[in-house]
């Protein structure tokens, strides 16, 4: 069961995200690029499904965030909306066939990713 849906603390939470980042981390570092463009096609799927929802769950964070007297900055980029969920998916466009940067290898063959320089994005992920 996940932390977030055992009503568990917030440093057990993040511990659980952080843990979650790392795993993906690791299988999306040896995905082919097949897999890497799937697993897009599905995270938009996903965005697209639940739509409604992650826009609601955002505007309860904004008013919570309003009530604390978050300021106006954060509140520009806490604040979710359509076109920004568009941007992050783009609906039923084909992903565009570019190649996958590859990161360089250290001597022991392991990914350096943080070296990543160049990416491709989805036209749609630049008009938001």
């Amino acid at each position: 069961m996940s932390a977030l849906e055992a009503n568990q603390s917030l440093p057990q939470i993040m511990a659980e995200m952080g843990r979650n980042a790392r795993m993906a981390a690791r299988k999306l570092a040896i995905a082919t690029p097949e897999q890497k463009r799937t697993a897009l096609l599905t995270a938009a799927g996903a965005i697209n499904a639940h739509r409604k929802a992650i826009l609601a769950a955002n505007a309860k964070d904004m008013d919570a965030a309003r009530t604390k007297g978050i300021s106006k900055a954060f509140l520009d980029r806490l604040e979710l909306n359509d076109s920004a969920l568009t941007a992050l998916s783009p609906r039923s466009k084909p992903l565009p066939n570019c190649p996958t940067p590859s990161a360089p290898k250290l001597p022991n063959g392991i990914a350096q990713m943080a070296s990543i320089s160049s990416a491709c994005v989805p036209r749609s992920a630049l008009s938001a």
